[in-house]
């Protein structure tokens, strides 16, 4: 969870449906961009012309597999040198929640980005993260979107070691935009491993 859920202390919910047709197109969308060359971004403009559009991916799903629950909790933010600040949040969002073999996939909705976190089950009490992730819900992954912060493009990587990436901050950095574009990619496909299958869309569908 991460800033824009506040809303004088508030989150706010979107409120529509998501049909079988929807739900397909989100989740072929999802397995186009596992195909993805992750060598091939090499700065932000290259990420966007590949990710756009996963956030209403992610965003389908969530609405079509996820319930709404009431959040009253801390949470961890990443800020601009990578240090971890502590924020609060209350009220009511849309959360996916999905276990895995060995762990848990949760994404969940605030009022302009979608979170996205993949935990590892160490044993019966301890839960780690593994992978995390922050895209905005609306607009283009570009740096011209005024409405954006670095804060709502930044992907973490927990495993062998914490690395942190930022997208927006680096817009030319091959090394954040790929690394990002990974995380991403891995996300992903645990994710669509983790839900059903819509039937094949046909050849000649029209995005």
């Amino acid at each position: 969870m991460q800033d824009d859920l506040e809303s004088n202390g508030e989150s706010t919910l979107p409120n529509e449906d998501v049909g079988s047709l929807e739900y397909a197109k989100a989740i072929d969308g999802l397995r186009r961009f596992t195909q993805v060359d992750v060598s091939s971004i090499n700065n932000i403009n290259d990420l966007s012309a590949h990710a756009s559009m996963i956030s209403h991916d992610l965003r389908s799903v969530v609405l079509a597999s996820g319930g709404i629950e009431q959040i009253d909790q801390q949470y961890h933010s990443i800020d601009e040198s990578g240090l971890i600040e502590e924020k609060k949040v209350k009220g009511s969002t849309y959360i996916f929640s999905r276990d895995i073999k060995d762990g848990k996939i949760i994404l969940s909705l605030g009022n302009d980005s979608v979170y996205f976190v993949v935990m590892r089950q160490e044993d019966s009490q301890t839960a780690l993260m593994d992978l995390s992730l922050t895209l905005p819900l609306y607009g283009d992954i570009n740096t011209q979107d005024s409405r954006m912060g670095f804060r709502q493009l930044i992907a973490a990587d927990w495993r062998g070691g914490i690395k942190n990436y930022f997208p927006l901050m680096r817009p030319l950095s091959s090394e954040d935009n790929q690394g990002f574009a990974k995380v991403l990619k891995d996300g992903v496909s645990i994710l669509l491993s983790a839900l059903p299958q819509p039937a094949k869309l046909p050849e000649t569908f029209n995005y």
